[in-house]
């Protein structure tokens, strides 16, 4: 988000921009200051304005979504009906791949508590 948001600012040296990269990105600050170079259409640059608002938005309403979200957990706590087994999935290794890396009925109904 810092790139992004340096670029927002007006900033278009890929070199300066890649050294507000996080420290957890693996790729080089060389690597990400050549991914940088390019045109800065300027209708490009409003929709990544726009972008970066919505998601402020959507990140300001998440609390709200999670909280209104929880109710509906209540047949996973009961066990409701065509509630099935977190058991071990018949995809094989190819579905386990996939899978998300949290347990939402865990997470769901931990937070209800």
């Amino acid at each position: 988000m810092a790139i992004i948001h340096g670029i927002l600012k007006g900033e278009r040296d890929a070199r300066v921009l890649a050294a507000l990269a996080d420290a957890q990105v693996k790729a080089s600050k060389e690597v990400i200051a050549k991914s940088l170079e390019g045109n800065w259409r300027q209708e490009l640059l409003f929709v990544l304005a726009q972008e970066v608002e919505l998601y402020g938005v959507y990140q300001d309403r998440s609390p709200n979504v999670t909280a209104s979200c929880r109710p509906s957990c209540g047949p996973w706590r009961e066990g409701g009906p065509g509630i099935q087994s977190l058991g071990s999935s018949s995809e094989g290794e190819e579905g386990a791949r996939n899978a998300p890396k949290f347990d939402l009925r865990t997470n769901c109904i931990g937070s209800r508590a």
